[in-house]
């Protein structure tokens, strides 16, 4: 995938799933980067600040992660998961 370009490099729901492939491969680096261009367009997206979130706690920044949580908790604050997630880190 090191040769992977998109037509349009801001296709949020491209770079979601382009994110996603790599957090499945381990390439956690490749994954925050096009998180973080998601985030960067809609920095409240849940579901990217979940994938985030747990790519920083697979690379062992736990601040960086708990940021990203509390912002998907943010925009579902009823979330067990999300709590869950930061009760255990």
């Amino acid at each position: 995938m090191e040769c992977l370009k998109l037509i349009d490099p801001n296709n949020t729901a491209v770079n979601y799933k382009v994110a996603y492939m790599y957090y499945l491969r381990g390439d956690w680096l490749n994954a925050e980067k096009n998180l973080v261009k998601v985030l960067q367009l809609y920095p409240f997206d849940y579901d990217s600040s979940l994938l985030l979130g747990t790519v920083y706690v697979k690379m062992g920044k736990i601040k960086e992660a708990k940021v990203y949580y509390e912002r998907a908790l943010q925009y579902d604050p009823s979330s067990a998961e999300i709590r869950g997630l930061l009760k255990g880190l």
